[in-house]
């Protein structure tokens, strides 16, 4: 049998990932946000985003073990911070998903910017499905 040898390659690096669009998570398509995270001023930060979840009735499935992992990747210090979602924690529709993370690199923190990359998790695998880039809001001014 002769062997064949390659001719041509994919530059899996030119494949855009999907941004505010929906991501099929079969039978559900879910798209993520209007990422915003709000300084505290203090060593936190207040996470917000956006969701839009969609269930298409017409695929059967049997259990559904799928569970989003949304990444905090902070752009100055490369500090990530995971929080798991199942999809069957998520209501169809859209909604907001809010949550706090707390870290000393966020301490004196008045700006910048983070990723947010979002994986499917299934039975021990990671598969990223989506990323962006948001810009931080800054704290509050004080009023002395």
């Amino acid at each position: 049998m002769p062997k064949e040898e390659s001719n041509a390659y994919v530059n899996a690096a030119l494949f855009d990932l999907p941004r505010e669009g929906g991501v099929d998570i079969l039978p559900y398509s879910i798209a993520i946000f209007n990422g915003r995270g709000t300084l505290t001023g203090s060593s936190s930060v207040q996470m917000d985003f956006s969701y839009r979840l969609t269930r298409d009735s017409s695929l059967e499935t049997g259990a559904f073990d799928h569970k989003v992992l949304l990444q905090i990747v902070d752009d100055a210090t490369g500090v990530s911070f995971d929080r798991e979602i199942g999809i069957d924690e998520l209501s169809e529709g859209s909604h907001t998903i809010n949550y706090s993370l707390n870290g000393s690199i966020f301490s004196n923190k008045l700006g910048g910017s983070f990723r947010l990359n979002v994986y499917d998790l299934f039975q021990g695998h990671k598969r990223l499905i989506s990323t962006q880039t948001y810009g931080y809001v800054p704290p509050p001014l004080s009023v002395d």
